[in-house]
Protein backbone atom coordinates (compact mmCIF):
# COMPACT_ATOMS: atom_id res chain seq x y z
CA UNK A 1 0.00 0.00 0.00
CA UNK A 2 1.18 3.48 -0.81
CA UNK A 3 0.91 4.76 2.75
CA UNK A 4 3.40 2.10 3.86
CA UNK A 5 5.83 3.33 1.21
CA UNK A 6 5.41 6.86 2.57
CA UNK A 7 6.34 5.63 6.06
CA UNK A 8 9.23 3.60 4.62
CA UNK A 9 10.70 6.76 3.08
CA UNK A 10 10.52 8.54 6.44
CA UNK A 11 12.02 5.60 8.32
CA UNK A 12 14.99 5.49 5.95
CA UNK A 13 15.67 9.18 6.67
CA UNK A 14 14.96 9.01 10.41
CA UNK A 15 17.85 10.18 12.59
CA UNK A 16 20.23 10.93 9.70
CA UNK A 17 18.86 14.22 8.35
CA UNK A 18 18.67 17.79 9.61
CA UNK A 19 15.96 20.43 9.37
CA UNK A 20 16.37 23.34 6.95
CA UNK A 21 13.88 25.59 5.20
CA UNK A 22 16.67 26.81 2.89
CA UNK A 23 18.27 23.47 1.99
CA UNK A 24 14.98 21.59 1.95
CA UNK A 25 15.46 19.35 -1.08
CA UNK A 26 17.61 16.64 0.47
CA UNK A 27 19.25 14.29 0.65
CA UNK A 28 20.69 15.42 4.03
CA UNK A 29 18.19 18.10 5.01
CA UNK A 30 14.46 18.78 4.58
CA UNK A 31 11.70 20.79 6.18
CA UNK A 32 8.33 19.40 7.26
CA UNK A 33 6.48 19.91 3.99
CA UNK A 34 9.29 18.99 1.58
CA UNK A 35 9.74 15.68 3.41
CA UNK A 36 6.05 14.85 2.93
CA UNK A 37 6.19 15.74 -0.76
CA UNK A 38 9.30 13.60 -1.30
CA UNK A 39 7.66 10.70 0.54
CA UNK A 40 4.54 10.99 -1.65
CA UNK A 41 6.71 10.98 -4.77
CA UNK A 42 8.64 7.93 -3.49
CA UNK A 43 5.32 6.13 -2.96
CA UNK A 44 4.22 7.09 -6.51
CA UNK A 45 1.29 9.04 -5.15
CA UNK A 46 2.77 12.04 -7.01
CA UNK A 47 4.81 11.94 -10.26
CA UNK A 48 8.60 12.31 -10.14
CA UNK A 49 8.59 15.83 -11.55
CA UNK A 50 5.94 17.16 -9.15
CA UNK A 51 6.62 20.50 -7.50
CA UNK A 52 8.05 20.25 -3.98
CA UNK A 53 5.53 22.54 -2.37
CA UNK A 54 5.04 24.02 1.07
CA UNK A 55 2.58 23.14 3.80
CA UNK A 56 -0.11 25.26 2.21
CA UNK A 57 0.26 23.37 -1.09
CA UNK A 58 -0.59 20.10 0.67
CA UNK A 59 -4.16 21.30 1.30
CA UNK A 60 -4.72 21.52 -2.45
CA UNK A 61 -3.87 17.84 -2.96
CA UNK A 62 -7.33 17.17 -1.52
CA UNK A 63 -8.87 19.42 -4.18
CA UNK A 64 -7.17 17.23 -6.78
CA UNK A 65 -8.50 13.98 -5.26
CA UNK A 66 -5.07 12.79 -4.14
CA UNK A 67 -5.88 13.20 -0.44
CA UNK A 68 -9.24 12.93 1.29
CA UNK A 69 -10.03 14.76 4.51
CA UNK A 70 -11.07 12.64 7.51
CA UNK A 71 -11.91 13.22 11.17
CA UNK A 72 -9.22 12.85 13.83
CA UNK A 73 -11.09 9.88 15.25
CA UNK A 74 -10.67 8.10 11.89
CA UNK A 75 -6.89 8.51 11.74
CA UNK A 76 -4.75 5.41 11.22
CA UNK A 77 -1.22 4.51 10.22
CA UNK A 78 -0.11 6.32 7.04
CA UNK A 79 -2.53 9.22 7.31
CA UNK A 80 -1.28 12.80 7.11
CA UNK A 81 -1.82 15.76 9.42
CA UNK A 82 -1.58 19.37 8.27
CA UNK A 83 -1.48 22.16 10.86
CA UNK A 84 -2.35 25.62 9.63
CA UNK A 85 -4.97 27.65 7.79
CA UNK A 86 -5.45 26.94 4.10
CA UNK A 87 -4.13 29.90 2.17
CA UNK A 88 -1.99 31.12 5.05
CA UNK A 89 0.22 28.26 6.20
CA UNK A 90 3.40 28.55 4.10
CA UNK A 91 6.81 28.77 5.75
CA UNK A 92 6.66 28.77 9.54
CA UNK A 93 2.89 29.18 9.39
CA UNK A 94 2.23 25.44 9.36
CA UNK A 95 3.45 21.95 10.14
CA UNK A 96 2.86 18.49 8.67
CA UNK A 97 3.83 14.85 9.01
CA UNK A 98 2.58 11.27 8.87
CA UNK A 99 0.92 9.05 11.47
CA UNK A 100 2.69 5.81 12.35
CA UNK A 101 -0.14 4.89 14.73
CA UNK A 102 -3.14 6.66 16.22
CA UNK A 103 -0.90 8.25 18.82
CA UNK A 104 2.50 8.61 17.11
CA UNK A 105 3.77 10.59 14.12
CA UNK A 106 6.93 10.79 12.03
CA UNK A 107 7.86 14.26 10.82
CA UNK A 108 10.71 16.64 10.03
CA UNK A 109 10.86 18.84 13.10
CA UNK A 110 12.53 22.21 13.62
CA UNK A 111 12.83 21.67 17.38
CA UNK A 112 14.35 18.18 16.96
CA UNK A 113 16.43 19.27 13.95
CA UNK A 114 15.51 16.42 11.65
CA UNK A 115 13.16 13.51 10.95
CA UNK A 116 12.05 11.69 14.09
CA UNK A 117 9.13 9.65 15.36
CA UNK A 118 7.34 11.18 18.33
CA UNK A 119 4.02 11.09 20.12
CA UNK A 120 1.46 13.24 18.32
CA UNK A 121 0.45 15.31 21.34
CA UNK A 122 2.45 18.50 21.52
CA UNK A 123 4.27 17.86 18.22
CA UNK A 124 1.64 18.53 15.54
CA UNK A 125 1.46 22.26 16.24
CA UNK A 126 -2.02 21.87 17.70
CA UNK A 127 -1.43 24.35 20.54
CA UNK A 128 -1.02 27.26 18.13
CA UNK A 129 -2.68 26.11 14.89
CA UNK A 130 -5.80 24.26 13.74
CA UNK A 131 -4.99 20.71 12.59
CA UNK A 132 -6.69 18.83 9.76
CA UNK A 133 -6.32 15.16 8.86
CA UNK A 134 -6.13 13.41 5.48
CA UNK A 135 -5.76 9.94 4.04
CA UNK A 136 -4.14 8.99 0.75
CA UNK A 137 -6.66 8.01 -1.90
CA UNK A 138 -5.24 4.58 -2.69
CA UNK A 139 -6.76 4.22 -6.16
CA UNK A 140 -5.01 7.44 -7.27
CA UNK A 141 -1.94 6.51 -9.28
CA UNK A 142 0.26 9.12 -10.94
CA UNK A 143 1.13 6.54 -13.60
CA UNK A 144 -2.49 6.21 -14.76
CA UNK A 145 -2.19 9.05 -17.25
CA UNK A 146 -1.48 8.81 -20.94
CA UNK A 147 -1.78 10.72 -24.20
CA UNK A 148 -4.75 10.05 -26.48
CA UNK A 149 -5.90 12.40 -29.23
CA UNK A 150 -9.59 11.99 -30.04
CA UNK A 151 -13.04 13.61 -29.93
CA UNK A 152 -15.67 12.93 -27.25
CA UNK A 153 -19.42 13.50 -27.73
CA UNK A 154 -21.49 13.45 -24.51
CA UNK A 155 -24.79 11.56 -24.21
CA UNK A 156 -25.66 13.44 -21.00
CA UNK A 157 -24.72 16.66 -19.23
CA UNK A 158 -21.23 16.37 -17.68
CA UNK A 159 -19.34 18.79 -15.45
CA UNK A 160 -16.03 20.27 -16.60
CA UNK A 161 -13.63 20.41 -13.63
CA UNK A 162 -10.35 22.03 -12.66
CA UNK A 163 -8.76 18.73 -11.60
CA UNK A 164 -9.65 15.05 -12.16
CA UNK A 165 -11.66 14.78 -8.93
CA UNK A 166 -15.29 15.14 -7.87
CA UNK A 167 -14.02 17.44 -5.11
CA UNK A 168 -12.63 19.84 -7.71
CA UNK A 169 -14.19 23.12 -8.78
CA UNK A 170 -16.76 22.98 -11.59
CA UNK A 171 -15.94 25.48 -14.36
CA UNK A 172 -18.72 24.75 -16.83
CA UNK A 173 -20.63 21.82 -18.34
CA UNK A 174 -20.94 20.09 -21.69
CA UNK A 175 -24.46 19.10 -22.61
CA UNK A 176 -25.89 16.06 -24.36
CA UNK A 177 -24.78 16.07 -27.99
CA UNK A 178 -21.93 18.52 -27.43
CA UNK A 179 -18.36 17.44 -28.17
CA UNK A 180 -14.82 18.27 -27.13
CA UNK A 181 -11.39 17.49 -28.56
CA UNK A 182 -9.01 16.04 -25.96
CA UNK A 183 -5.36 15.00 -25.81
CA UNK A 184 -4.95 13.18 -22.50
CA UNK A 185 -6.65 10.49 -20.37
CA UNK A 186 -6.36 10.32 -16.57
CA UNK A 187 -7.61 7.55 -14.25
CA UNK A 188 -8.25 9.02 -10.81
CA UNK A 189 -10.77 9.26 -7.99
CA UNK A 190 -12.62 6.19 -9.27
CA UNK A 191 -13.26 7.61 -12.76
CA UNK A 192 -11.75 7.81 -16.23
CA UNK A 193 -11.23 11.47 -17.18
CA UNK A 194 -10.44 13.09 -20.50
CA UNK A 195 -8.34 16.25 -20.43
CA UNK A 196 -8.17 19.25 -22.73
CA UNK A 197 -7.50 22.99 -22.71
CA UNK A 198 -10.39 25.35 -21.98
CA UNK A 199 -9.66 29.09 -21.96
CA UNK A 200 -5.90 28.34 -21.84
CA UNK A 201 -6.27 26.12 -18.74
CA UNK A 202 -6.22 22.32 -18.62
CA UNK A 203 -9.64 20.95 -17.65
CA UNK A 204 -11.11 17.50 -17.03
CA UNK A 205 -14.35 15.60 -17.72
CA UNK A 206 -15.28 12.26 -16.16
CA UNK A 207 -16.44 9.96 -18.97
CA UNK A 208 -17.12 6.72 -17.07
CA UNK A 209 -16.72 4.89 -13.75
CA UNK A 210 -13.48 3.00 -13.25
CA UNK A 211 -13.36 1.96 -9.58
CA UNK A 212 -14.60 -0.23 -7.95
CA UNK A 213 -16.35 -1.36 -11.17
CA UNK A 214 -15.85 -0.16 -14.72
CA UNK A 215 -19.00 1.42 -16.11
CA UNK A 216 -20.36 2.35 -19.52
CA UNK A 217 -19.05 5.39 -21.36
CA UNK A 218 -21.18 8.53 -20.95
CA UNK A 219 -20.86 9.36 -24.60
CA UNK A 220 -19.01 8.41 -27.76
CA UNK A 221 -15.29 8.61 -28.56
CA UNK A 222 -14.23 9.21 -32.14
CA UNK A 223 -10.54 8.44 -32.52
CA UNK A 224 -8.22 9.66 -35.25
CA UNK A 225 -10.70 12.41 -36.14
CA UNK A 226 -8.83 15.24 -34.51
CA UNK A 227 -6.53 17.30 -36.69
CA UNK A 228 -5.89 20.20 -34.35
CA UNK A 229 -6.04 20.97 -30.65
CA UNK A 230 -4.96 23.61 -28.18
CA UNK A 231 -1.66 22.94 -26.46
CA UNK A 232 0.72 25.48 -24.93
CA UNK A 233 4.45 24.84 -24.88
CA UNK A 234 7.86 25.61 -26.31
CA UNK A 235 9.49 24.11 -29.41
CA UNK A 236 13.29 23.98 -29.79
CA UNK A 237 14.31 23.45 -33.43
CA UNK A 238 16.84 20.74 -34.32
CA UNK A 239 17.28 22.29 -37.76
CA UNK A 240 16.69 25.58 -39.54
CA UNK A 241 12.93 25.50 -40.06
CA UNK A 242 10.60 27.37 -42.40
CA UNK A 243 7.65 29.35 -41.07
CA UNK A 244 4.56 29.00 -43.27
CA UNK A 245 1.20 30.67 -43.75
CA UNK A 246 -0.68 27.36 -43.51
CA UNK A 247 0.11 23.78 -42.32
CA UNK A 248 1.33 22.53 -45.68
CA UNK A 249 4.67 22.23 -47.47
CA UNK A 250 2.96 23.95 -50.40
CA UNK A 251 2.06 26.98 -48.29
CA UNK A 252 3.93 30.26 -48.64
CA UNK A 253 7.15 30.57 -46.60
CA UNK A 254 7.03 33.81 -44.59
CA UNK A 255 10.21 33.37 -42.54
CA UNK A 256 12.44 30.86 -40.79
CA UNK A 257 13.90 30.00 -37.39
CA UNK A 258 17.53 28.88 -36.91
CA UNK A 259 18.68 25.62 -35.33
CA UNK A 260 18.37 25.85 -31.53
CA UNK A 261 15.72 28.59 -31.62
CA UNK A 262 12.97 28.26 -29.01
CA UNK A 263 9.46 29.16 -30.17
CA UNK A 264 6.34 29.51 -28.00
CA UNK A 265 3.24 27.87 -29.48
CA UNK A 266 -0.43 27.42 -28.54
CA UNK A 267 -1.80 24.81 -30.97
CA UNK A 268 -0.86 21.49 -32.56
CA UNK A 269 -2.12 20.58 -36.06
CA UNK A 270 -1.95 17.23 -37.85
CA UNK A 271 -2.38 17.88 -41.54
CA UNK A 272 -0.88 17.02 -44.92
CA UNK A 273 1.33 14.26 -43.51
CA UNK A 274 2.94 16.38 -40.79
CA UNK A 275 2.38 17.51 -37.24
CA UNK A 276 2.68 21.29 -37.00
CA UNK A 277 3.03 23.73 -34.14
CA UNK A 278 1.27 27.06 -34.58
CA UNK A 279 1.31 30.45 -32.91
CA UNK A 280 0.16 34.03 -33.39
CA UNK A 281 2.99 36.12 -34.89
CA UNK A 282 3.66 39.81 -34.24
CA UNK A 283 1.69 40.50 -37.42
CA UNK A 284 -1.33 38.99 -35.56
CA UNK A 285 -1.51 36.22 -38.18
CA UNK A 286 -1.31 32.53 -37.30
CA UNK A 287 1.92 30.87 -38.43
CA UNK A 288 2.99 27.22 -38.73
CA UNK A 289 6.23 25.24 -38.32
CA UNK A 290 6.53 21.52 -39.10
CA UNK A 291 7.24 19.55 -35.92
CA UNK A 292 7.07 15.91 -37.05
CA UNK A 293 6.77 13.77 -40.18
CA UNK A 294 3.78 11.53 -39.42
CA UNK A 295 4.88 8.85 -41.89
CA UNK A 296 8.56 8.49 -40.96
CA UNK A 297 8.04 9.64 -37.30
CA UNK A 298 11.05 11.99 -37.65
CA UNK A 299 10.95 14.81 -35.10
CA UNK A 300 12.27 18.21 -36.18
CA UNK A 301 12.66 19.56 -32.68
CA UNK A 302 11.88 19.10 -29.00
CA UNK A 303 8.66 20.15 -27.29
CA UNK A 304 8.73 21.06 -23.61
Amino acid sequence: MKKELVIKWFNEKKGNTTYSMIYRNGPRSYDCSSSVFYALIYAKVLPKNHKIGNTDDLFYLADRGILKEIRESEVSRGDIFIAGVKGNSAGAGGHTGVFTSKSTIIHCSYSLNGIYETVKTGHMGEYRLPVRFFKIVEQYDSRDEYEEIAHFIANTTINVREYPSLNSKIWTVIKKGEGVDYDRVVINDGYVWISFFYKKKRRYIAVRNYYPKRGELWGKIIKNSKTQYEKHGKFKANYEMNIRENPSLNAKIVGSIPKGYVLNFDHIHQKNGYEWISYIAYSKNRRFVAKKNLKTKQEYGKVF
